[in-house]
């Protein structure tokens, strides 16, 4: 149904899940509307569409690596601090107190990164 086709009384009220009619919106485009029931209705409607599904079962990060999680994890952004923390944990073994199979370095090359950073990046990597 185009905008233009849409019956403006459907506009002026606002109905709750229970069926009970709420009072009626003033200025229907620039009332708003209970947060929480504003939050049914959408959790309603996407349940109706198949949008929401029950999260997968949490199982312990043991479970997935075989091994303890990571201790210290590392934010890679390919930028200069990130880049020298890594290089002198890496190269300089008293200037971290955690053993390397503790660490987890999370990055993520978005295809926007300058020409020299990936090249640097990629010279470790054999693929």
């Amino acid at each position: 149904m185009s905008p233009s086709t849409i019956d403006p009384s459907i506009l002026s009220h606002v109905v709750a899940p229970t069926g009970a009619v709420l009072q009626p919106l003033q200025q229907p485009l620039g009332d708003r509307v209970p947060e929480d029931l504003a939050r049914k209705a959408v959790h309603q409607a996407q349940t109706a569409l198949g949008l929401v599904r029950p999260p997968p079962a949490a199982r312990p990060l043991i479970s997935v690596r075989g091994e303890p999680p990571p201790r210290v994890v590392l934010g890679f952004g390919l930028g200069c601090d990130s880049s020298a923390i890594l290089a002198r944990w890496l190269s300089e073994p008293l200037s971290r107190d955690f053993a390397l199979n503790e660490l987890a370095v999370v990055t993520a090359m978005t295809g926007q990164e300058w020409p020299a950073t990936r090249l640097l990046v990629d010279i470790g990597n054999p693929g």
